[in-house]
């Protein structure tokens, strides 16, 4: 309902508070790091403002997600350290294995990009 209210109300308040002009729907690119919620995306598709692209990205975030997820309830049931730095360290050697190396490949193979290597590989 917040997303209908936002795209529908657009012209009333795009020009009442700073940055709010950045919030039409047709200038959002739906493309972020996290899904986009059920109900919001029935709004931008009655407002014909998702693609076949966007959903196709957007479920694969939830499928990463849900690896995320798992891979996280696993690390916590090791016994983590109480230490922040350490916590920290042992999460992202856990992050790094293979099912969550697979989150990052199925985002990837879903929309059509080669997963990336090396540098530029999302850390998660």
């Amino acid at each position: 309902m917040l997303t209908k209210a936002l795209i529908e109300g657009y012209d009333g308040f795009k020009d009442n508070a700073p940055g709010a002009s950045g919030l039409g729907v047709k200038l959002q690119t739906k493309n972020w790091a996290v899904p986009v919620h059920k109900g919001a995306v029935k709004a931008l598709k009655e407002a014909g403002a998702w693609s076949d692209d966007q959903e196709k990205y957007n479920n694969a975030l939830f499928k990463r997600q849900e690896i995320l997820a798992a891979a996280w309830n696993d690390f916590s049931k090791g016994s983590p350290s109480a230490d922040p730095a350490k916590f920290t360290e042992e999460w992202m050697a856990r992050a790094r294995r293979r099912s969550t190396r697979r989150a990052w490949s199925i985002l990837s193979e879903r929309c059509g990009r080669k997963a990336s290597r090396g540098k530029t590989e999302p850390r998660f």
